[in-house]
């Protein structure tokens, strides 16, 4: 199977995309529904204007219509939004932070974590979205499973 380049490069804006959606949003509390939605509350404005920079920063080559799309905004508004982002980083702390945090996570790094939790929760048969106590739970039980396994070792 050929992969065309322009697919690639959507795919990886994607993923990126998503990336700093969950990141942001887990970062600053805020929930993920919250900032598709189409108010234009300034804290939801903000939080679209971070994950755009963040990922034509990430990724230069990422295609600005492939960012609104994700919005559902203009290829404008994403211009607007990246450079909104670049004048009050270094003014606005709250938006400083986020960013500062978010440059210094790793994609690589994240995405194995994640792939990791979601195998631990395959094999140890846990849904960590019901049932008792939800994540704590399911967090506290995968915990106790590795110290176990490495205290075995």
């Amino acid at each position: 199977m050929k992969i065309i380049m322009g697919d690639f490069n959507k795919m990886k804006t994607e993923l990126l995309l998503n990336f700093y959606t969950d990141e942001v949003c887990w970062f600053l509390d805020v929930a993920k529904k919250d900032i598709f939605s189409k108010r234009r509350l300034r804290d939801f404005a903000d939080i679209r204007a971070m994950i755009c920079y963040l990922v034509k920063k990430q990724y230069p080559k990422a295609v600005l219509q492939h960012i609104a799309e994700y919005f559902g905004q203009t290829h404008a508004t994403v211009v607007h939004s990246i450079k909104k982002i670049e004048d009050l980083k270094n003014l606005d702390m709250k938006i400083k932070r986020t960013i500062e945090h978010c440059e210094n996570v790793s994609f690589r790094e994240s995405i194995f974590l994640k792939n990791l939790v979601a195998k631990s929760a395959v094999m140890l048969d846990v849904d960590m979205f019901s049932g008792g106590g939800g994540i704590d739970v399911f967090f506290t039980k995968i915990l106790n499973y590795y110290e176990n396994y490495y205290e075995k070792k």
